[in-house]
Formats: structure tokens, C-alpha cells, sequence
């Protein structure tokens, strides 16, 4: 993973949607989010099983992850999950907020390419 600096934000993105040569998916960025953050709170699960886990068809029929789903999945692991939707005007002061609590953070915001699509990133860090 590379790591962004977006102003004083550090957030985890280019998550590869090709793991392993059993598993190719287009758009498992949120599955891939969701194993590392469970990783890091001692849960080891399988990115497959996660990805049937939080994965849902959109309307168009492309499969892709859903934020109360990885939050569901969360807490299937009894880890405490919630999602939030925030305002522009409010999303820094909300990840400011988690950041300093020490949360882990997934982020799903809209790609640069295309005003429809999101992608799960990892907050990382900020810094003041």
C-alpha cells in the first residue's frame, strides 16, 4: 500500500483489488480495509469470506462493499463498529476526532476519476 498525504491527512490507498491468485475482484478495497483493521485488532479472517460478507450488488449488478455491512462485519468479530456519514464541513473535525481516540478509520470517499464510484482507504494519521 502507498501511502497519500492529502493536506494533514495520511490514509492507506492504492489497496490492490488482486490478492493472492485465488482472489481477483474488481473493487475490494473495502474488503481489503476491513481484513487490515481487523488484523490490527488481533482478528485473523479470511479476505474472501469477508468479501461475501460485506459485498452487495448495486442496482447496476456490480458487486461492491457496503459500509453497514463492513460495520455488521465488524462486529461478528465483537469489535464495536459504527457508520457514520458526515457533512463537508464537518469530516475533518469527525476524523480529527477518531484520530486523537485512537480509532481505526475506513474511510469510503469519492475517486478523483469518477463521481460515482467511492473507494475505502485506511486513515493512517493526521498531523496538526
Amino acid at each position: 500500500m502507498a501511502e497519500l498525504v492529502n493536506h494533514k491527512m495520511s490514509i492507506a490507498t492504492g489497496i490492490a483489488t488482486t490478492v493472492g491468485p485465488q482472489f481477483s475482484v474488481p473493487r475490494a478495497c473495502g474488503a481489503v480495509a476491513l481484513v487490515e483493521v481487523l488484523k490490527h485488532w488481533g482478528v485473523d479472517t479470511d479476505l474472501r469470506a469477508t468479501w461475501n460478507c460485506i459485498s452487495w450488488d448495486d442496482p447496476f449488478g456490480t458487486r461492491c462493499a457496503r459500509s453497514y455491512l463492513m460495520a455488521r462485519c465488524a462486529i461478528s468479530h465483537e469489535l464495536d463498529a459504527i457508520t457514520l456519514k458526515c457533512r463537508k464541513e464537518r469530516a475533518w473535525e469527525a476524523l480529527i476526532r477518531c484520530s486523537r481516540l485512537g480509532l481505526s478509520v475506513i474511510i469510503n470517499h469519492q475517486s478523483r476519476a469518477s463521481r460515482v464510484e467511492g473507494h475505502y482507504s485506511i486513515l493512517k494519521s493526521i498531523s496538526d
